[in-house]
């Protein structure tokens, strides 16, 4: 799938989040499109990678995904979150994001927004060091399909 196709498929998905929980459309969208390989890699509908953790009371499934661990890329199997469609995926992604990572809330932008999410908690979105340059990116590439 190209990147305006993942944009057009989903996008609105992002942009009902967007309304309903307040998480910029374009984060959401980004980082589905990142967690995904732009919607390649969902499996079971899960666009964002996330884990299913010792509270997690739906479907899981065991996949192997790649971890910095001690400043080392590693391959591990871990336990994800299952969805049923895209847009359980999306609402349940705005709930963690709403729940883990509050100071983003009061971010103006998009960039500032995932800046928070992955800098300014306890909690790290993802483990990648560049991750937040690489969600810029996509934000960037994103925005040229807004008015199309």
């Amino acid at each position: 799938m190209t990147s305006k196709e993942f944009y057009k498929q989903f996008s609105e998905y992002a942009k009902a989040n967007e309304e309903a929980t307040g998480v910029p459309y374009l984060v959401c969208l980004a980082q589905a499109a990142l967690e995904s390989a732009w919607g390649s890699k969902a499996p079971e509908n899960n666009f964002f990678g996330i884990k299913a953790g010792k509270h997690w009371k739906g479907s899981t499934q065991i996949l192997r995904t790649k971890e910095f661990i001690n400043g080392q890329m590693v391959s591990v199997k871990d336990y994800f979150r299952a969805y049923d469609t895209p847009l359980e995926c999306f609402r349940d992604y705005a709930d963690l994001i709403k729940r883990r990572w509050p100071k983003a809330f009061e971010k103006k932008t998009p960039e500032d927004f995932i800046w928070s999410v992955q800098n300014e908690h306890v909690y790290k979105y993802a483990t990648d060091p560049n991750y937040v340059g690489k969600i810029v990116t996509i934000i960037n590439k994103l925005r040229e399909y807004e008015n199309e």
